[in-house]
């Protein structure tokens, strides 16, 4: 049987006594994520627990284990590599699962590599007219595509206070934000530049004038390769 002696890159799991099938069935299938991620050196948060119930002189005993992983993708992962089942059913303690699943080496780098996420760096170029220039690098060789983000623009007055004395009042500092609009683009461990156009982007009079600071705030938007979300700041030049 392959509980004894499961075939090579082959995980075997076994779950508590569940008197609901669905969840026995759950339960190995944890068991052999926790035994993966021991074996990728990753961690999780597990809990058991077993009570007794009924007549005293001959009590029953419930079993209940929780398994907690943030990564939903790799439940999945693991959940279609499942290649044998076998259930028993003890009218004592309820049902015990046993499962087989095919996870080599090869998945396991795999499932580091993404579970890494994707890590990218976003710096303004250049602003040209109403075009603002990104160079976008991706280092953790995640495939993400960006579809969009925000940002604010700030123009600080360096003679702000000496301006409002003598002549009128103005402001220190101004903001304004704008929405980006992205045609979607797939970047993976590597780097590109995105040309973005944003209208009313540049205020030719006071983006000139030495004494005014202009700076850029942001984030750019999208999904990587599992479909989890993404977010990158954009840091200014």
């Amino acid at each position: 049987m392959f509980v004894t002696h499961p075939p090579k890159n082959h995980f075997v799991g076994i779950s508590v006594p569940e008197k609901n099938l669905v969840k026995a069935k759950q339960s190995a299938v944890n068991d052999v994520i926790r035994q993966i991620m021991v074996s990728m050196g990753a961690e999780y948060d597990y809990s058991s627990s077993q009570h007794g119930y009924g007549n005293p002189k001959s009590p029953k005993t419930a079993f209940h284990d929780h398994l907690n992983i943030k990564a939903n993708w790799f439940l999945k992962e693991v959940e279609k590599n499942v290649v044998q089942l076998s259930c028993n059913d003890d009218s004592t303690s309820g049902h015990i699962c046993f499962v087989l699943v095919y996870y080599p080496d090869t998945f396991m780098e795999e499932a580091k590599r993404v579970g890494r996420g994707a890590n990218l760096v976003s710096v303004v170029e250049n602003i040209e007219k109403d075009e603002l220039n990104l160079r976008i690098s991706e280092v953790n060789n995640v495939a993400v595509t960006l579809t969009g983000g925000r940002i604010t623009v700030s123009r600080k007055n360096r003679l702000a206070s000496v301006i409002s004395y003598y002549l009128w009042k103005v402001p220190d500092i101004k903001k304004k934000g704008y929405d980006l609009v992205v045609n979607p683009i797939r970047i993976c461990g590597t780097s590109s530049d995105l040309k973005i156009t944003v209208n009313g982007l540049k205020e030719y009079f006071s983006d000139f004038l030495p004494w005014v600071d202009v700076s850029i705030q942001g984030v750019l938007k999208g999904i990587d390769e599992l479909g989890r979300p993404v977010e990158s700041k954009i840091f200014s030049f």
